[in-house]
């Protein structure tokens, strides 16, 4: 097995993180308002997260690019449900439409 300097690791890990970092930042800033898209993002970065601590020999790192990947990966899903209870608020029928009867005008 051929030795590789770590140095070269470092620097490719830190070229992928700008890349990919630069790429999401852009991508979450053109679509703001989009929350699916910026939740899938964040999705990728999640599964992107936990990929890079399945890959680490050191415990410690992997710990903590675990636990913070466990804990984006919450936040993702308290989003998600937050979007869903605000599509189910919309989707139910109002009270206070114009057309219905109340109890005083009958």
């Amino acid at each position: 097995m051929l030795a590789r300097n770590s140095s070269i690791d470092w620097a490719q890990a830190l070229l992928a993180v700008l890349f990919y970092g630069s790429l999401f930042y852009r991508t979450i800033r053109q679509n703001r308002k989009n929350r699916p898209v910026v939740l899938g993002v964040l999705f990728i970065v999640m599964v992107m997260g936990l990929g890079v601590a399945a890959g680490l020999s050191n415990h410690l790192l992997q710990l903590v690019i675990g636990t913070a990947s466990v804990l984006l990966a919450l936040a993702i899903l308290f989003f998600v449900f937050q979007d869903v209870v605000r599509w189910f608020r919309s989707r139910s029928p109002s009270n206070s439409s114009p057309n219905s009867e109340t109890r005083d005008s009958i």
